[in-house]
């Protein structure tokens, strides 16, 4: 081995600008010896940097030295450090090339080598990195990433590593995005990257290279595109992330425009990801459909945790992928214990799906709020599995889905023995007159439900829900909040309603919305003047919607004497009589 050679300030002089160019920085640099060819060998300069490795070539002149970058390589595309018991060369496998190093301080270039991947990776796990080959193993030295005090600060370093895949990739480093990693996210305490909060357009090499920092990222527990159209390259850029990330629990991909295969890469990816922290998942909005909604299922199922939290309104699944899906919630031993929200929504249950789910209710749960809303359940089923294992349930939405005469004694059984329930939405359910009875009078004989919120819109309850509710709403003492909107009442319904409501102690927030007759009638002063008496009356309402939604329900100037009686009216606080076309007069 020949003695060292030492680097001159001249050296690091006429090199540093060169990185400079690239936007990159001196960490470490050393003469070494290369076999350029079977015959020659030649004396060069290695240079680590901040993302890369340079190889220099050194031309000896009379009157100065000529140095030219022969190649580099990234830190990522380093596959392997081997140096043997002698230590005296050090081996660098690259994926286009390898190199053998020999006259310089091998143990140094090692050290400096890792440290600079440290710096910017120290969070990637060991399986994932170059691999390491030195004997003995005592030659190398502890190498050290950012410590917790400056991983606070930093987001857990994420701008550092960004601009490491920025150089990889070769995406221009935003600065903008750097500034906000580094001082405005840590300083509001955001451990939620969301795609909205950048305020400049992204572009598509943007979004990859600030998923691919997320990668092992320790700092995020959240990752949110809501409003934020991905195409599929995107989806299987976060499909990637997710199969290797092991702090992520958010996930909110709401009206993201996502496809079915997008959608079922995620759902595998998360299925291979053995250390998956995932506890929530919003998928809303999107064209999800049994691809990529079994795929959730397969993937939930093998979850070494529960979710608490599951949201596919308008996903566009059938039974089939809702079987899966319903399945794996109850195949999945920790899911009864923690899920608290689910919703699926706008997806069709049919009887299939709808029994899967009744499998997983009826088995004890932390269910506290249930959408099913216009997914073709079968209520019949549904709701006894509620009574059954659903305990804590607090918001129930089975809206849009048919109650039968046995749902509906299946249902008022439920609330008779229902403890929690707060809201119940049991709008456009074609329930009949006679089965709205039964449930009110089931929530008034439940003295545990309080302060509950009751939906029955869009059901055509008439004269005869109108006479029916006026009969006994002087017995409702638990119902704080009642939508009775779009219930096919007219002027005569309305003023038989507001005279039955005005005996009731409870209701403080009521919506008769789109009731009045179509075209004036006889009735229209007297319905009026029952609903002035009604806010004047001992009924404590606070809140008052009586829009219209279309001209068909408008009143226009016929609202005058009711608007003239709240000059004298203290109780209520809001009032919406939007819609109704009074002109000037009202």
């Amino acid at each position: 081995m020949e003695e060292q050679r030492e680097i001159s300030e001249e050296d690091r002089e006429t090199i540093t600008p060169i990185l400079a160019q690239r936007k990159e920085e001196v960490r470490w640099l050393s003469w070494y010896k290369e076999q350029v060819n079977k015959k020659k060998s030649e004396m060069r300069i290695i240079t680590v940097g901040k993302f890369r490795i340079f190889f220099f070539a050194v031309e000896e002149g009379k009157k100065r030295r000529d140095i030219k970058l022969v190649r580099d390589a990234h830190l990522l595309e380093l596959q392997e450090i081997s140096s043997g018991k002698g230590g005296q060369e050090v081996q660098l496998v690259f994926r286009s090339f390898t190199t053998e190093l020999t006259d310089l301080n091998v143990d140094e270039a090692i050290t400096a080598i890792r440290q600079s991947f440290e710096h910017n990776f120290f969070a990637m796990p060991p399986q994932r990195r170059f691999k390491l080959s030195v004997e003995p193993q005592s030659r190398l030295k502890q190498v050290e990433g950012p410590n917790q005090a400056a991983l606070a600060k930093s987001c857990g370093a994420f701008s550092g590593t960004y601009q490491a895949f920025c150089d990889f990739y070769r995406i221009p480093i935003r600065v903008d995005i750097c500034w906000d990693m580094d001082n405005l996210l840590p300083a509001n305490h955001v451990r939620e990257f969301d795609m909205k909060e950048f305020e400049q357009p992204l572009t598509p090499g943007d979004f990859k290279c600030l998923v691919e920092a997320l990668h092992f990222n320790t700092h995020f527990t959240g990752f949110v595109a809501q409003d934020y159209k991905l195409d599929k390259d995107a989806m299987k850029l976060i499909a990637d992330m997710l199969q290797v990330n092991e702090k992520m629990e958010n996930l909110v991909l709401h009206n993201a425009d996502g496809n079915p295969a997008g959608f079922e890469l995620i759902g595998q990816a998360i299925a291979k990801n053995k250390k998956c922290a995932i506890t929530s998942v919003d998928w809303a909005l999107n064209s999800v459909q049994d691809k990529g909604v079994a795929a959730l299922g397969a993937a939930l199922a093998a979850l070494g945790h529960g979710l608490a939290s599951l949201n596919l309104d308008h996903g566009d699944a059938t039974k089939k992928g809702m079987v899966v899906l319903c399945n794996a919630l109850k195949s999945n031993a920790q899911m009864g214990r923690t899920l608290q929200t689910l919703n699926l929504s706008h997806n069709r249950l049919d009887a299939d799906g709808s029994n899967s789910l009744a499998a997983f209710l009826s088995t004890p749960n932390a269910l506290k709020t249930l959408n099913v809303a216009y997914s073709s359940a079968n209520m019949e089923v549904v709701f006894p599995a509620l009574m059954r294992g659903s305990n804590e349930l607090i918001n129930l939405n089975a809206s849009g889905n048919k109650i039968t005469p046995n749902g509906g004694a299946q249902l008022k059984t439920y609330l008779t023995s229902a403890s929690k329930l707060r809201e119940i939405i049991l709008s456009d359910t074609s329930i009949p007159v006679n089965i709205v009875r039964d449930v009110l009078k089931s929530i008034i004989a439940n003295k545990y439900l309080t302060q509950l919120h009751l939906d029955l819109s869009s059901n055509r309850l008439g004269v005869l829900g109108a006479n029916m509710i006026n009969g006994i709403a002087e017995e409702i003492a638990t119902i704080e909040k009642l939508n009775l909107s779009d219930s096919d009442f007219g002027d005569e319904g309305l003023a038989i309603l507001a005279e039955g409501l005005a005996k009731c102690t409870s209701i403080k927030d009521l919506n008769i919305s789109d009731n009045f007759t179509k075209g004036k009638t006889k009735t229209r002063n007297q319905a009026l003047d029952a609903i002035i008496d009604l806010i004047s009356s001992d009924c404590p309402v606070e809140r008052l919607t009586m829009s219209a939604s279309s001209p068909g329900f408008a009143i226009g100037q016929d609202m005058a004497p009711f608007i003239y009686a709240l000059a004298t009216n203290d109780f209520l606080v809001h009032l919406d009589i939007g819609g109704h076309m009074m002109e000037d007069k009202g």
